[in-house]
């Protein structure tokens, strides 16, 4: 209360030399340009108001620290009304509350400020579509779990240069949070000894996101940036390294990609119109950390349900091991036709000049002959259309 004016202080004068000290008047500077796309989102979301209030009007400590990291995440989300309009459009509300209320928890229990930005970040890597919802969750909950002083390192890792040092307290500790891999398969071989921890796309593309994009050892390669695939030696074993894909191709070495072929549940094939052979509905390299079927799976929906693993196969033209998958369905696709299996398979036996392709293609008709109509036609008829 001041005595000489009868009005109640929102701030006591024994408190307003401490709040200028810890940049009270400088926190709610910075962040008054958020405030109106806050406010378009105040009604509709919830944790939205509390917020504005914590960067407007902070009244305690607590406040205040919110209000650090809160302005933290919006300064690295970059959030104006043009996000937040695509975040509207984006999302559909529940999935909108969802994702704000991940936001809200995130920062409240956040020890520090960096992992807020980190946090504000994803969000932006969300909306525009560099990541989706599952990969910002499972982010999320990695920046939340992680000891953000050990960022660095993770960053050194994915920087290419092979010559990582970490401990294996450290590398178990990324691999918990999914953003390594944990390899095994060496355990009790002749030579082995203990795992190994390949790195992945999610631990590749958070890298890229946190640390915007920074160069690789690799001249011309950005962290973060394209698709990172495991290397596999020329048998088709994993060697424990992992390229972006273009750089794997400029290299030579073998990586893997998922095939997808279509077939009708009598059996016949979607063909090129052109050639009459076998048409690859869908080719997508295999992102390291995946597994081929998880792949399969993302490609499929556009085609049909339930993709069949048929076949696996080291290419001997290109580095390439294919990992070939069928899936039910009819609908007519451009540029292709249906065709019968044997009539496929015998202007493949006409061929003069027999190459790669052709073998492979060969195998793909006897392995969808195995399906269709052969020993494994119990596992065809049971899968949806």
């Amino acid at each position: 209360m001041n005595k000489e004016s009868g009005k109640i202080e929102l701030v006591p004068g024994d408190l307003a030399q401490e709040y200028a000290e810890i940049g009270v008047d400088k926190l709610i500077e910075e962040s008054k340009g958020f405030v109106p796309a806050l406010d378009s989102l105040g009604s509709e979301l919830p944790y939205v108001k509390t917020f504005i209030a914590a960067i407007k009007f902070p009244r305690t400590l607590s406040d205040f620290l919110l209000g650090k990291k809160v302005n933290a995440f919006l300064y690295s989300s970059g959030l104006d009304q043009v996000k937040i309009d695509k975040f509207k459009k984006k999302f559909s509300k529940a999935k909108q509350e969802r994702l704000w209320e991940r936001v809200a928890f995130s920062i409240n229990a956040h020890d520090d400020k960096l992992k807020s930005e980190i946090i504000g970040k994803l969000f932006s890597a969300l909306i525009n579509d560099f990541i989706d919802e599952d990969e910002f969750f499972a982010l999320a909950h990695a920046t939340n779990s992680l000891n953000i002083h050990t960022v660095q390192q993770l960053k050194e890792l994915y920087s290419l240069s092979q010559q990582d040092s970490l401990s294996s307290s450290q590398y178990y500790s990324f691999a918990t949070l999914g953003l390594v891999d944990i390899d095994n398969s060496s355990i009790g071989t002749i030579g082995g000894g203990g795992p190994r921890y390949p790195l992945n796309q999610v631990g590749w593309k958070y890298v890229g996101i946190i640390f915007d994009f920074p160069a690789s050892q690799i001249g011309g390669v950005k962290i973060g940036e394209g698709t990172l695939v495991a290397e596999l030696d020329e048998n088709g074993q994993m060697t424990n390294q992992a390229y972006p894909l273009d750089y794997i191709r400029e290299k030579g070495s073998r990586y893997r990609e998922v095939d997808l072929f279509v077939v009708t549940q009598e059996g016949q094939v979607l063909c090129n119109e052109e050639t009459g052979l076998p048409l690859v509905a869908a080719r997508e390299a295999v992102p390291a950390g995946l597994m081929p079927n998880a792949i399969a799976q993302q490609i499929a929906p556009k085609y049909g349900e339930s993709p069949i693993g048929i076949s696996t196969r080291n290419m001997e033209d290109i580095n390439v091991q294919r990992w070939s998958f069928i899936v039910k369905g009819s609908l007519p696709i451009d540029g292709g036709i249906y065709r019968p299996r044997n009539d496929i398979r015998e202007q493949l036996s006409n061929e003069v000049m027999k190459t790669d392709e052709t073998r492979y293609f060969v195998n793909i008709i006897d392995e969808i002959g195995r399906h269709t109509d052969g020993e494994l036609k119990h596992i065809w008829h049971n899968s949806k259309v």
